[in-house]
């Protein structure tokens, strides 16, 4: 089990709260597209965003879902703990990190998560949100060697979730991994092409 934790010093700011549910739509986005349910604070319907509060209850396949996510704009602080230490952990950071990001010093965080899990959710957050970080900040894009990094370090974390003796789950990776690079090349040689 891993404890996240979380104290507001004061509410948070309207626009810093609005982005902050931004960002969560996002994750949720994500988690979504990687098989998680993500469902309301009783395990159904759908996830609470408005102005006041973030709340919601996940499940990743195979597992019961989660004690509810709450987040409250005005409220001192809150916990979780998860059992999956996994992907969901990693969406927990990204989502507690975008909230530091968005509060500044009104927020602190606190997590027992790996420091494997910490580094998945840098790079979570990195993927869903570096681009426009770097853009506003005026941050030129990670050159071909961070990119290089960052493939090596997703590949180390794919071959030491695999059991021993099994390495299908990297062959898929990869070709995965191929497969989207080519459709990125693909889209932007059709986007190049001279429109007749």
């Amino acid at each position: 089990m891993t404890r996240h934790s979380w104290t507001l010093t004061a509410a948070a700011p309207p626009s810093a709260w609005a982005a902050l549910v931004a960002d969560a739509k996002a994750l949720i986005a994500v988690a979504r597209a990687r098989g998680i349910t993500v469902a309301g604070p009783i395990g159904s319907g759908q996830p609470v965003l408005d102005s006041e509060r973030i709340a919601l209850t996940v499940r990743t396949p195979g597992k019961p879902f989660s004690a509810p996510f709450v987040f409250s704009r005005t409220l001192p602080g809150g916990e979780l703990d998860t059992v999956d230490s996994g992907l969901f952990d990693s969406i927990v950071l990204s989502a507690l990190s975008r909230a530091g990001r968005h509060f500044g010093a009104l927020l602190t965080v606190s997590s027992a998560a790996p420091m494997q899990t910490v580094a998945q959710a840098t790079r979570l957050a990195d993927l869903v949100f570096g681009a426009d970080d770097r853009r506003i900040a005026g941050t030129p894009e990670p050159g071909a060697r961070r990119q290089v990094e960052d493939l090596v370090a997703s590949l180390l974390d794919v071959i030491e979730d695999e059991p021993a003796g099994e390495g299908p789950a990297v062959v898929d990776w990869l070709t995965s991994l191929i497969d989207r690079l080519t459709a990125e090349r693909d889209g932007r040689a059709a986007a190049e092409e001279p429109v007749p």
